[in-house]
């Protein structure tokens, strides 16, 4: 090798060894911003999950706010209605838990039919009112007070139909063989069968 080989050689190393450092200043300020990236994507995140934790936390009182509202309604002060979240299999599971005092209902067991028809009613209430955007307030049930009987009872029924009806805006209309729920509607229609199986309708 001469000594102009040599030194078209020197001046290619020099060339990719200046390269080599542009590439790594490129490369460092690439890095930066990746590190900052990173850090406003994890800040990112913890405001969701507080957001997202807030949210959820709000939605639950809410839910549970409704039900326990109709609960005491019909039942009693002693009575309240909890959403407990709980881990199976590494999952988390939602349990909707009816009390007494301190005592829990099982809902498979011993909690009375009437009990599961008010929380059934009020869950249905509470999930239209979390809808967005809203759709017409109206909603439809046919015997949703099938399990209760007394007559405090269904008079305590009725009073809470009309003021959750009232407090959130809802048309409900729904069918019912308990007369004394009827005395709290605004408008009420008797059907009647007769003995040829046509349907009279009266107002």
């Amino acid at each position: 090798m001469n000594s102009s080989q040599l030194n078209q050689e020197v001046f290619s190393i020099r060339k990719e060894i200046q390269d080599a450092k542009i590439d790594l200043e490129k490369y460092k300020l690439d890095i930066e911003k990746l590190v900052k990236l990173k850090s406003n994507f994890q800040e990112a995140i913890k405001i969701l999950t507080i957001v997202l934790g807030t949210t959820q936390e709000e939605i639950v009182t809410f839910i549970e706010d409704i039900v326990t509202s109709a609960l005491q309604h019909v039942y009693g002060e002693d009575y309240k209605f909890r959403i407990e979240f709980i881990m199976k299999r590494n999952q988390a599971e939602v349990m909707l838990v009816p009390y007494k005092g301190d005592m829990v209902y099982d809902c498979k067991l011993s909690c009375g039919g009437g009990i599961l028809d008010i929380i059934s009613f009020a869950l249905r209430i509470a999930c239209l009112a979390l809808v967005s955007p809203q759709p017409d307030q109206v909603i439809i049930l046919d015997e949703p007070f099938r399990n209760i009987s007394g007559q405090e009872q269904l008079e305590r029924c009725g009073d809470m139909i009309r003021e959750l009806s009232r407090k959130y805006g809802l048309q409900i209309i729904l069918i019912t063989a308990k007369s004394i729920i009827i005395n709290y509607v605004d408008k009420s229609f008797d059907v009647i069968i007769d003995s040829d199986g046509i349907s009279h309708v009266s107002s």
